[in-house]
């Protein structure tokens, strides 16, 4: 399975962006810090994208990155249960 990181600024203060997070949480994805998630999935980081853009509104921005089995990381303070999942899927 991949392992994407979903970065998204929302910009649209009145946009619903209910059906963006109902997604990430039907994949399972974790929260690791006020605009990032991570997501374990058989989908392509462009499949990725391609999906939640279609929730997202016209100013806001959307990065997903794949995180291989051999791309370094590091992080410092992410949410108590995303540390353990993440270096038990990529350490």
């Amino acid at each position: 399975m991949r392992i994407c990181s979903v970065c998204c600024d929302m910009n649209a203060s009145m946009h619903n962006y209910a059906p963006f997070l109902e997604r990430l949480r039907a994949l399972g994805a974790q929260h690791g810090l006020q605009a990032l998630w991570l997501v374990e999935s058989s989908l392509t980081a462009k499949e990725l994208s391609d999906d939640l853009r279609a929730m997202l509104h016209a100013e806001d921005r959307l990065l997903v990155i794949e995180i291989g089995p051999r791309t370094p990381w590091a992080a410092t303070r992410l949410d108590d249960e995303v540390g353990p999942w993440l270096i038990a899927r990529r350490p």
